[in-house]
């Protein structure tokens, strides 16, 4: 398996991740990382709220998937966060040690 194939699988894998996590509340936001833009995250959030999460157990709204209807701002926001999820996700499994290794330099 080539370099470009397992950037694509950890792009698969890393959507799949946005779409089924459930994003922090601004509060916890705001206390992991000070320093970050707490209105745009909490705009963010609350966005999210509407679209990805009610809907999930709301029948009466149109659900979203994460990684669809959100751009920039939010990924910036939730990378690092996903970024070890992910990573945690893909050195636990038992297949493909090609990858593993290859992350596991990389990254």
């Amino acid at each position: 398996m080539g370099i470009f194939q397992i950037n694509v699988q950890l792009a698969k894998v890393f959507l799949r991740c946005l779409n089924c996590t459930k994003l922090e509340t601004p509060n916890a936001y705001k206390n992991r990382s000070p320093d970050a833009d707490f209105e745009v995250y909490k705009s963010n959030y609350n966005r999210w709220l509407y679209f990805c999460h009610v809907p999930a157990f709301c029948d009466s709204f149109r659900c979203y998937e994460t990684a669809s209807v959100f751009g920039r701002t939010l990924l910036m926001s939730v990378f690092s966060i996903l970024q070890q999820q992910v990573l945690n996700k893909v050195l636990s499994t038992k297949d493909k040690p090609e990858i593993k290794k290859i992350i596991s330099t990389e990254f």
